[in-house]
């Protein structure tokens, strides 16, 4: 009995330290585990749509004017942004109905299509790739709203 408490207390220590040497957080019941994004350094951000509300919300009280994002918040964002896994993008963290939406050009020559909501969540699609999933809780600019 004592070998198989030692053999797995050593295989959960094991697993504690390759999660903190990934350069990923530990996350908690309220923050998703984040890890770097890996995305590439960026030349060229384009806003297509701002200030936008997502056809799922059907209450017309609901607006969305005033979540403007810039093109330096956005690039904050998209820089800032730790990825997140994609069950915890969607059941974890708060959906919010205002967005913003554009593309995103790459110095290695790649470009992104991306979209951000004013809760600190977003997306980066890759060509035709799946999402990068992304949750910044350091973005703290105006438009965002805070938890």
């Amino acid at each position: 009995m004592v070998g198989r408490w030692w053999i797995a207390a050593a295989l959960g220590l094991a697993a504690s330290l390759a999660q903190a040497n990934d350069g990923c957080s530990a996350g908690s019941e309220f923050e998703p585990r984040l890890c770097p994004s890996g995305l590439p350094a960026i030349k060229q951000v384009i806003i297509q749509q701002n200030g936008m509300k997502s056809a799922q919300e059907t209450n017309p009280a609901v607006r969305c004017d005033d979540f403007k994002l810039s093109v330096r918040q956005v690039r904050q964002f998209l820089t800032q942004a730790g990825e997140v896994d994609k069950q915890d993008a969607l059941h974890q963290l708060d959906w919010s109905p205002c967005y913003a939406s554009g593309e995103v050009r790459f110095k290695d020559g790649r470009v992104g299509l991306w979209q951000i909501s004013q809760l600190r969540q977003g997306s980066v699609r890759l060509g035709e790739g799946e999402p990068v999933y992304l949750y910044c809780p350091a973005c703290r600019a105006r438009p965002f709203k805070q938890p």
